[in-house]
């Protein structure tokens, strides 16, 4: 009984301690920084240009005007809500 009560103890301390890895493995590389010492915020419905991955946006997010984006892609734009 006693030995049940503290292996189930490890086996629970063991996932634990895992799945607390697997979480700072996760969130880890997604650690935001600013390129900019004053960032601003987006505007909404405005437009911009961003290079992203994965897991984060590698360079930008800047402002661009409406007339610089190809009339293709104005036709596929959902609007966010």
């Amino acid at each position: 009984m006693i030995k049940t009560r503290k292996i189930t103890g490890l086996i629970t301390l063991v996932l634990l301690g895992f799945m607390g890895y697997k979480a700072y493995d996760y969130y880890h590389p997604t650690d935001v920084s600013t390129s900019q010492d004053n960032p601003k915020p987006l505007v909404p419905n405005s437009y911009v240009k961003a290079t992203i991955s994965k897991k984060r946006v590698r360079k930008g997010p800047n402002r661009i005007d409406e007339q610089t984006i190809p009339q293709k892609l104005h036709k596929k734009r959902t609007p966010l809500k």
